[in-house]
């Protein structure tokens, strides 16, 4: 499946070089799955340049200078999010990236596991696990998709390149 962009004048998930090419947006790598997609996109789409992968390789493909972070659902590729999380710390061009977690949807996690994903994703030095599921159901919709963009848009200005790579 090819690396796609969510096209901010169509509204399509399509492989748009305009979008992409957009300097004026911090640029996010989302590393979801296709079902994660439609309410991501809808959160971020209008203030951020998007670039959307469903696997590891395509997400490790598509990590360069322009991305500014990485945002990984938990669900990601099979349940592989730490995987990636480790491959992106341990390179030592891409690990000065911010890498968030997002768990997009609720699940059957019970409420410590979900405490032990967040502390995991800590270790493993994610910058921040965001439970976008529970504030859609603590804030509503928008209050959580404006509490989302908030939390990227001070996450992605942290991304700077590591002088010792």
């Amino acid at each position: 499946m090819p690396i796609l962009a969510w096209h901010r004048f169509c509204r399509r998930n399509v492989s748009c070089e305009p979008c992409m090419k957009d300097k004026s947006k911090p640029k996010l790598l989302l590393a979801i799955r296709p079902k994660a997609v439609p309410r991501l996109t809808k959160a971020l789409s209008a203030e951020f340049s998007l670039a959307v992968c469903h696997t590891i390789e395509e997400a490790l493909a598509a990590l360069d200078e322009e991305i500014d972070a990485v945002i990984c659902g938990t669900n990601f590729d099979e349940s592989r999010m730490f995987e990636l999380l480790r491959r992106i710390k341990r390179d030592h061009a891409t690990r000065h990236v911010p890498f968030v977690c997002v768990k997009a949807f609720g699940g059957v996690l019970h409420e410590g596991s979900d405490a032990g994903v967040a502390k995991a994703a800590e270790l493993l030095d994610a910058c921040a696990y965001i439970d976008f599921a529970r504030w859609r159901v603590e804030f509503g919709k928008n209050a959580a998709a404006e509490k989302l963009r908030t939390a990227l848009h001070d996450i992605a200005s942290m991304a700077k390149p590591d002088p010792d790579a």
